[in-house]
């Protein structure tokens, strides 16, 4: 089990959802049954990632690290702007 959260999206600026997306699918190709995925309160961005994981990514007979990452890039996700912490 793994417990993580939005790494790199206050001070930086990153995208939640692909944050949750990067960390969601590490977790489910190192082979990790079960990840805790901490947020303050109800997460949208982290709820898109899961529907987009169980509907798009998961749902292929075999996923390489290169197929993960090519379906990020044609996602086109944008960084976003610092929260100041």
């Amino acid at each position: 089990m793994i417990h993580t959260g939005h790494w790199g999206c206050g001070a930086y600026g990153g995208n939640k959802e692909l944050m949750a997306l990067l960390q969601i699918g590490a977790a489910h190709l190192a082979g990790v049954d079960e990840i805790v995925y901490h947020t303050f309160g109800i997460n949208d961005a982290v709820n898109r990632a899961v529907t987009k994981m169980d509907k798009e990514i998961l749902t292929r007979s075999e996923l390489t690290i290169s197929d993960f990452i090519d379906l990020l890039v044609d996602s086109n996700y944008a960084w976003g702007v610092s929260d100041g912490n």
